[in-house]
């Protein structure tokens, strides 16, 4: 899915990992972590302790699939840069894919309606509330103390 410069720069935060997967200049499959948050994208430092930058310039474009956790940067009509989040969406129940960028479980798998939790880069099973019928987390408390079980 295309996204705008502004939602890219809030993409990110100081401290996120990313893997950079493919680039015009070569290095691949290399880590980086942010390091700042830029007007013109983000400062980057490699495990050298070198800095590098995401930069989004005029006319680029930005692609994120966030079921599968990568960022790609399109200069005109080349890749330009693609980046792997590491807490890009898994699963360990089943092989999961992404359709137009969601994320889709196979059929009978037990994390099917979960939903991902990116603090903990875990599924967290979905119940409904029996008082207003939300969808509340497996043993949270919903509508006059319900445990949601």
């Amino acid at each position: 899915m295309k996204i705008s410069k502004a939602k890219f720069l809030k993409l990110l935060q100081v401290g996120d990992k990313l893997t950079l997967t493919h680039c015009l200049l070569g290095a691949c499959n290399s880590p980086r972590e942010v390091a700042e948050v830029k007007s013109y994208g983000y400062v980057m430092l490699t495990p050298e302790g070198k800095h590098s930058h995401l930069r989004l310039d005029t006319g680029d474009v930005v692609d994120y699939q966030e079921a599968t956790g990568v960022i790609t940067i399109i200069k005109g009509d080349k890749i330009a840069a693609r980046y792997k989040t590491v807490d890009a969406i898994s699963c360990n129940q089943c092989a999961m894919l992404s359709i137009n960028g969601l994320a889709c479980h196979e059929t009978g798998c037990p994390n099917m309606g979960a939903r991902w939790d990116h603090e903990t880069s875990n599924w967290i099973r979905q119940v409904k509330c029996d008082i207003c019928g939300y969808d509340v987390d497996y043993f949270s408390v919903c509508c006059m103390g319900n445990d949601g079980e």
